[in-house]
């Protein structure tokens, strides 16, 4: 079964954050998963280094590529399980933060034109909906996500999720 995943914008922030920490308080054990986007790498390495070098600079180039762009989207997925190690209920939510602006962040023309198509403009969205992320940030602390020792951390990628 896919559950379909909740886009949460700016009016829809407190609300979300209360239906994440009801989920959880429910259940016995849960899985939270995490995966950010960012506006595409701008930073790549070459196809001529050795492959020991390429596993080397590997994590270097994805920092350098996460601390150079902005952060646009936060993605949470919260998996229930059971007593009997089985999977239960299931949601996921999809935070769009606001403070992205093309024209005064580094990022990826193809990534972007993406996200431009015509009739999706995602962009233009963020900005007049998007979340703004200290509040963001905000929440996430005051809520029990972080410290709620019920709750295993997945990621997808993680090694920059979690800088």
């Amino acid at each position: 079964m896919t559950t379909p995943v909740k886009d949460v914008w700016a009016s829809d922030l407190d609300s979300a954050f209360s239906e994440i920490e009801e989920a959880v308080l429910g259940c016995h054990r849960c899985c939270m998963a995490m995966d950010i986007e960012f506006p595409g790498s701008l930073y790549g390495y070459s196809r001529e280094l050795p492959k020991e070098l390429k596993l080397f600079f590997n994590y270097e180039l994805l920092k350098l590529n996460v601390d150079s762009t902005h952060l646009m989207q936060l993605g949470l997925s919260f998996c229930e399980v059971t007593e009997n190690g089985e999977f239960g209920d299931e949601s996921s939510w999809q935070f769009t933060f606001k403070e992205f602006k093309e024209e005064d962040h580094s990022h990826n023309t193809m990534s972007i034109a993406f996200l431009k198509e015509p009739g999706d403009d995602l962009l233009a969205e963020n900005r007049l909906n998007g979340i703004e992320s200290n509040k963001f940030v905000k929440k996430l602390m005051k809520s029990s996500l972080l410290s709620n020792p019920k709750i295993k951390w997945v990621a997808f990628h993680g090694n920059s999720d979690f800088q």
